[in-house]
């Protein structure tokens, strides 16, 4: 199973830390792949951040079944190989989060992974030759902010998904979790194309005697247009508000 969700924050903020230890296909992030439909397709690698990352899967796993079973197995490979991150498989995607994780841990959102296809659904008789493609997804800059000032309503600077491998078009789909506390709306800002924005309203009476606070955690989902389409993760893309 897995939990994933927006973060609640109190009305006093502190420095204590929550720490979750998993064990099984226990996972707590929002972190996924999810994998293409078809049949005698394989996965090489699931790296951690780049294609320069750790591997977490240490062999191929070739789907023998239906893609639910062949997340499961890609799943139970990645538990079986190493001792840092659980693994899920929930219908076609693949959930993957630290063993221990603290609510202070820098998120571990990026995932790439190297698939090589078979035969595409719906188009069975004339196969897919097999090839071994890569799709990154980078986001910049680092980090963004968002000041209030003398507003009651602020919009961040505007954060970019590039795209690296794979084969254009592409699609994006931003989303995002926050801590913020207080009385607002936020607005992704365009959330289907690659450079994106979030604007803030404070809601309360007294915005200045009651300001919100804390970080919003953007993310974007890349999908490529291949026969079977290859999906990935971008980093978390801070942006501080105040």
């Amino acid at each position: 199973m897995y939990i994933a969700g927006t973060a609640g924050s109190g009305a006093t903020p502190n420095t204590f830390v929550v720490k979750v230890t998993t064990t099984g296909d226990f996972i707590v992030d929002n972190t996924q792949f999810t994998l293409p439909a078809g049949s005698g397709n394989a996965c090489q690698y699931v790296k951690i951040g780049t294609s320069s990352g750790t591997d977490i899967l240490g062999a191929t796993v070739t789907q023998s079944s239906s893609v639910a079973a062949w997340a499961t197995a890609i799943a139970t490979q990645i538990n079986g190989f190493q001792s840092t991150y659980n693994a899920c498989g929930v219908g076609s995607s693949v959930f993957v989060s630290k063993k221990v994780r603290a609510s202070n841990d820098t998120f571990e959102t990026q995932l790439t992974i190297s698939l090589t296809t078979g035969t595409p659904t719906g188009n069975p008789s004339s196969g897919n030759p097999s090839s071994s493609q890569t799709l990154v997804a980078t986001v910049s800059p680092a980090s963004l902010t968002a000041v209030f000032g003398l507003s009651a309503t602020v919009t961040s600077g505007v954060g970019t998904c590039s795209v690296s491998g794979g084969v254009a078009p592409f699609t994006y789909k931003w989303s995002q979790s926050n801590n913020l506390s207080g009385s607002f709306t936020l607005n992704i800002k365009s959330p289907t194309v690659n450079s994106t924005s979030v604007t803030i309203k404070n809601l309360d009476s007294q915005p200045f005697q009651h300001p919100v606070k804390g970080t919003v955690y953007l993310q974007c989902q890349v999908t490529d247009s291949s026969a079977t389409p290859l999906v990935v993760l971008s980093a978390v893309l801070p942006v501080f508000v105040s």
